[in-house]
């Protein structure tokens, strides 16, 4: 049972209280929601996460290869999937897929996996459980961070992330290793490739020695759906090992300038008159910008921008989604890092000046630019991202 504590004002007086809640699904009492649970825990643990610890879809290259994996999820003596079937997983698939979504699909299940320490740890689960645990979050933040320093830093942020290599060197090569071909950030002429910007190019390991050479390569063009799950990841990384004794505290440091980073590039005001794919004139910041010099295609989070037309503030018209999403943003950003300067461009600049939770408070009212739910005609993405 959880202990939950409750404030009742009673005749003018504040009473405390201690109840007691249980939690939603708990342990024992729905049986199959357990297995499937557990079940879902294993493929997640020996499958979407095997190359290096994040979630990426598992594409078998046929009938028999599917047949393996269901028969080995159907037992639970043998917990090496390659001893059980006589052979690598990486000979039977075609490829690991959804890399250039890592960034949202990334965050969301790393979530899970630093939630669930954090939960067991609070329940004084034995060591036997949280160890693995934490083996699971630093090999996590370890590839997390690779999406702040692949680009060449600076509060860049990757769109999703390439192992080239296996972690194992005595494993196969990926299956899709052979078909990244990166496309150069600029042509001789210094300018920037590909033209026009797309919503996603392979690019080469920019780190200049920073990452181990030939390892990692990138996708570019990070959209706000995979900021926002890039925020998502941060937070949960720091909410698990912050203050922890036993995990390294320098993966924490490192995590909080990696997010300040990010804070100082959004924060950074830029010119929009001639951006490719922007209407509008002016200094604005919220633009995620890319490393080829350009914002990325999906850029905006400013409420200012109805679908990259920028609007005056005085005209009195702005986007909801934006607005929530940036708000969002900023404050798991300023989570992370504490940072002063971040905290008074959110309350001062953001809430204060700029009156985001006026704003935010007429959702519906005149002016607000509100396309989060549609109807039939919604874009689940942008539930997703508010959620989130």
């Amino acid at each position: 049972m959880r202990k939950m504590c409750l404030v009742v004002l009673v005749t003018g007086t504040l009473s405390f209280a201690l109840a007691e809640a249980e939690p939603i699904l708990p342990k024992g009492k729905y049986p199959k929601a357990d297995a499937a649970i557990a079940r879902q825990d294993r493929q997640f643990d020996v499958f979407n996460a095997s190359p290096f610890g994040l979630s990426l879809n598992v594409h078998v290259k046929d009938t028999k290869a599917r047949q393996e994996i269901d028969a080995f999820m159907a037992q639970d003596q043998v917990e090496d999937f390659n001893a059980f079937a006589g052979g690598h997983l990486h000979e039977r698939m075609t490829m690991f897929g959804e890399h250039g979504d890592l960034g949202f699909f990334g965050g969301v299940a790393l979530a899970g996996t630093a939630f669930k320490y954090l939960a067991l740890k609070k329940e004084g689960a034995p060591e036997s459980l949280l160890q693995p645990l934490r083996a699971k979050i630093v090999r996590a933040a370890e590839s997390w961070h690779v999406f702040y320093v692949v680009t060449g830093g600076n509060g860049v942020v990757a769109r999703g992330i390439v192992r080239l290599v296996p972690e194992d060197p005595s494993a196969p090569p990926f299956p899709e290793a052979s078909s990244w071909v990166a496309t150069p950030l600029h042509d001789e002429n210094g300018q920037p490739l590909p033209r026009p910007k797309n919503n996603g190019t392979y690019r080469e390991d920019n780190s200049n020695g920073v990452l181990p050479k030939g390892v990692w390569g990138w996708i570019d063009s990070a959209s706000k759906d995979q900021l926002i799950g890039q925020v998502l990841g941060l937070v949960s990384l720091y909410e698990a090992m912050k203050d922890d004794p036993l995990f390294d505290q320098a993966l924490v440091a490192r995590l909080a300038q990696d997010a300040l980073l990010v804070a100082r590039m959004l924060m950074t005001p830029h010119e929009i008159a001639g951006l490719e794919g922007l209407t509008g004139e002016g200094q604005y910041d919220l633009i995620i910008w890319d490393a080829d010099g350009r914002p990325t295609f999906h850029h905006d989070i400013n409420p200012l921008s109805l679908e990259k037309v920028y609007a005056k503030p005085e005209d009195g018209v702005f986007n909801v989604f934006n607005l929530f999403m940036a708000i969002g943003i900023l404050k798991g950003l300023w989570h992370v890092t504490g940072d002063p300067e971040l905290e008074r461009f959110i309350y001062e600049e953001c809430l204060g000046r700029r009156r985001w939770l006026d704003l935010a408070s007429n959702f519906n009212g005149p002016g607000a630019f509100n396309y989060i739910y549609m109807g039939a005609q919604t874009n689940t993405d942008n539930v997703d991202m508010t959620a989130v």
